[in-house]
């Protein structure tokens, strides 16, 4: 039996944080959905364990699935892991740290039933609940219809964020789902790749929540990780990027300041350079190339 949408969390040593995430999910006022929980902490593991049991305790609903992984696969794996189990004519995706309003669905189905086939991805604004920040900001989409260009260098637009997008099931097979060789990037990736062949298009209501909590691990935040995923991106959309000089820059000064972060200092200074040579009057300079220089 088929569903018209299907929610996939991907989850990772948060238990108490992933009972919230789809609690929200199922609060939907939209209800023609699967929930499918992606337990990537591995059959066996304490966190596996604990992750189970939460959502046994807390929820009884048909809807919700529950799978887990013989091994962790990693944000991209365990995501078409989900996805293989899929039944949903449209996809959705939820951080396990995240949380949607109640109509969040409601209003992408119907953004999605009404637009023609060309149009693939659906995304919503979002309030971004920053620490220390008196009031939540108000976030609200800034890309529609053809992408591809403002998302190759994100100069002139704001990526959506993966827990605010909804995408045809159909357009998600035919790029071949997320790129499981990179361990971050891979949301950006995905809608390059979705960029090529398909339109974008955006409900203008602010109905999902970024927060930051403390608590359990994410692979963004793992160093190594971040070197590995930046560069990996870089190589595979390398030679779209070098055909388009300003978008270049602002890859190689963003992949600077991530090389800063984890401190390999010479090698932020030599992206600088090379950021510096193709756009001089970029106006992120002035802001980015001090704290790169004196490796901060």
């Amino acid at each position: 039996m088929t569903v018209r949408c299907t929610v996939i969390i991907a989850t990772f040593r948060r238990p108490q944080l992933l009972c919230r995430a789809v609690q929200s999910v199922l609060a939907q006022t939209f209800t023609d959905f699967e929930l499918v929980v992606v337990d990537d902490n591995g059959v066996g593991h304490p966190e596996q364990l604990a992750t189970v049991q939460a959502l046994n305790a807390r929820f009884d609903d048909p809807r919700l699935i529950y799978r887990v992984n013989p091994h962790s696969l990693g944000g991209g794996g365990a995501r078409n892991a989900g996805m293989s189990e899929a039944r949903g004519e449209y996809m959705a995706f939820l951080d396990d740290d995240e949380q949607w309003l109640p109509e969040k669905l409601a209003e992408q189905v119907a953004l999605l039933d009404r637009s023609p086939p060309s149009v693939a991805l659906v995304d919503t604004g979002f309030y971004d609940m920053k620490p220390r920040r008196l009031r939540p900001r108000k976030v609200l989409p800034k890309m529609q219809g053809t992408v591809f260009e403002a998302l190759l260098g994100k100069t002139r637009g704001r990526a959506p964020k993966l827990s605010t997008v909804m995408v045809r099931r159909q357009a998600l097979l035919d790029i071949g789902g997320f790129d499981e060789n990179l361990p971050v990037r891979q949301d950006l990736d995905l809608y390059l790749r979705l960029a090529r062949k398909y339109e974008f298009a955006s409900v203008m209501q602010l109905l999902a929540c970024k927060s930051y909590e403390a608590g359990g691990q994410r692979l963004s935040r793992n160093s190594q990780a971040r070197v590995v995923g930046w560069q990996r991106f870089y190589d595979k959309h390398r030679a779209e990027l070098e055909a388009r000089p300003r978008e270049h820059a602002v890859y190689l000064l963003r992949h600077a300041r991530e090389l800063s972060h984890v401190g390999q200092h010479r090698a932020a200074r030599g992206k600088l350079r090379q950021s510096f040579r193709l756009w001089r009057k970029n106006p992120r300079l002035l802001s980015y190339a001090p704290r790169i220089l004196l490796g901060r």
